[in-house]
C-alpha cells in the first residue's frame, strides 16, 4: 500500500545549466508533466552565453514551482551548491539540464523513500543515443545496501558515479563540501559521493528506469582532452584522500579503489591518452602486484588489458610501443 496520502513531502529538483538553450525547455517540461505535484525546481544559470537564462526565466514565469537564478560562471559543482542551498524539500534530485525524467518518477521515488525510510533511492536510467536508441543502465541487484557497499560497487564499476541518479534526503547533500574538487569537469560526482555515503546510509534501488540520460558527442565526458585525462585521475586522487581520513571505511574500500586505479590507468590508454602511457602502465603494475586478484577483475573487463599488462611485465618496451599504437589509434577516432 502506498504511503502517499495526506501529508506528502516536498521534492526539490536542482538543475545547473550552462549553454543549455537547446535542451532546457524539454527537460523542464518533463518535470511539469509529473503526476506527483508536490515539487519545486531551482534552475541555476551558470553564466550561460546563449539563451539559457531567458528560456529558464520564461519557464519560471509560467509555473510558480520553478525558480531561476543567475550567477557568474563558476562550474557545475558550485552551481549545484547554489541550488541545493536554496532547496526546501525533504528530498532532492540533482538533475542535468539536458536529460528527461519520466512522468511517474517522483510519485514512485517518494513512495519508495517513505515506505522504506531510505536515505537514497538509486534510480535506473536509459542511455539515450543520438540515433534514438535507448539502452538500460546497470541496476543494483539487491533490496538494500549501505553507503559503503555502494561506494565499493561504484569503484568496481557495478554502480555509477552519477549524482543525478540518486534521489536523496536533502540533509545528506547539506553535509558535503562542494568546494572540494570544484575545478573538476570529470569525476566531480565521485568527490561528493565519498563525502556523503556512510555505513548508516540506507540505499534502496528502484527497479524500473525513470530517467533518459542523453548521450551527446559535444559533452565534456566525450571530449578526450588533456583536461579530461587530468580530471579522470585527479578525481580519484581527491576521493581517496577524503576516504583515508575515514579509516574504518577506507579499510573496506582499499582493494576496490585499487581496482579503479588499475582500470583508469589502462582505460586511459584505450581512450587515447598517449601522453602518460609509461606512467599509467607503471601505476597499474604496482596495484596489480599489491592485489593479485585484480588480474581476475581486469580479465572480466577486457582480455586485451590483461594481455597488455602481461606483455609489460615480460617485455616492457614492446608493451609501451603497443600501448602507444592503441592510444594513437583511439585518438584518431575522437
Amino acid at each position: 500500500m502506498s504511503l502517499l496520502c495526506d501529508k506528502q513531502p516536498l521534492v526539490s529538483a536542482v538543475i545547473s545549466a550552462y549553454n543549455a538553450s537547446g535542451y532546457i525547455a524539454e527537460t523542464v517540461r518533463s518535470f511539469t508533466c509529473q503526476t506527483y505535484p508536490f515539487w519545486e525546481m531551482i534552475i541555476v544559470n551558470d553564466g550561460s552565453t546563449d539563451d539559457t537564462s531567458a528560456i529558464a526565466h520564461s519557464l519560471a514565469a509560467k509555473d510558480s514551482r520553478i525558480l531561476c537564478v543567475d550567477q557568474d560562471n563558476s562550474g557545475m559543482t558550485l552551481a549545484r551548491k547554489t541550488g541545493i542551498g536554496m532547496a526546501r524539500g525533504k528530498y532532492i534530485l540533482v538533475f542535468d539540464s539536458d536529460d528527461i525524467i519520466y512522468p511517474d518518477a517522483f510519485r514512485k521515488l517518494v513512495d519508495i523513500a517513505e515506505r522504506t525510510a531510505a536515505d537514497v533511492v538509486s534510480v535506473p536510467f536509459r542511455f539515450w543515443y543520438a540515433d534514438g536508441r535507448k539502452v538500460d543502465s546497470v541496476r543494483l541487484d539487491c533490496k538494500e545496501i549501505d553507503g559503503v557497499e555502494y561506494l565499493k560497487r561504484a569503484f568496481e564499476e557495478k554502480a555509477y558515479w552519477a549524482l543525478w541518479q540518486n534521489f536523496m534526503r536533502r540533509e545528506l547533500l547539506l553535509n558535503a563540501d562542494f568546494n572540494i574538487g570544484r575545478e573538476l569537469r570529470i569525476g566531480e560526482d565521485m568527490v561528493i559521493d565519498v563525502q556523503i555515503m556512510d555505513t548508516d546510509t540506507r540505499i534502496v534501488p528502484c527497479q524500473v528506469p525513470l530517467i533518459d540520460y542523453r548521450m551527446r558527442d559535444d559533452s565534456v565526458s566525450h571530449k578526450k582532452t588533456d583536461k579530461f585525462f587530468h580530471d579522470y585521475h585527479r578525481s580519484l586522487d581527491i576521493s581517496e584522500a577524503i576516504l583515508q581520513n575515514r579509516k574504518n571505511i577506507y579499510r573496506r574500500l582499499r582493494k576496490s579503489i585499487a581496482a579503479a586505479r588499475v582500470d583508469r590507468c589502462i582505460s586511459g590508454i584505450f581512450l587515447g591518452d598517449a601522453r602518460n602511457i609509461e606512467k599509467n602502465l607503471q601505476l597499474a603494475v604496482r596495484y596489480l602486484l599489491r592485489f593479485p586478484s585484480l588480474w581476475l577483475y581486469l580479465g572480466r573487463k577486457d582480455r586485451t588489458m590483461v594481455h597488455l599488462m602481461r606483455k609489460y611485465l615480460l617485455k616492457p618496451q614492446k608493451a609501451i610501443a603497443w600501448a602507444y599504437q592503441i592510444a594513437y589509434n583511439n585518438t584518431d577516432r575522437q
